[in-house]
């Protein structure tokens, strides 16, 4: 079963506590409207936002390159 409910930001922290410490909890799930996390994001923050939803997307439709060719990109081998 699939229960949806809308928290105050204040009290989602102490609920989804609570929720962890019931064993027949099986998942749990957040969300908010992206776009009222986005309007608070700083340039930067949303530049990097771009990036890695463009990463994702990409991901979706198989177009990613090795994780090898992106370390060597990065310099990081």
């Amino acid at each position: 079963m699939e229960i949806n409910l809308i928290i105050d930001d204040n009290k989602a922290s102490f609920f989804l506590e609570l929720l962890k410490n019931l064993d027949f909890v099986k998942d749990i799930t957040l969300s908010k409207k992206l776009s009222e996390v986005e309007n608070t994001l700083s340039d930067t923050e949303q530049e990097i936002w771009q990036g890695i939803k463009e990463g994702l997307e990409d991901a979706r439709k198989g177009k990613i390159r090795p994780a090898k060719q992106f370390l060597e990109e990065m310099k990081l081998v």
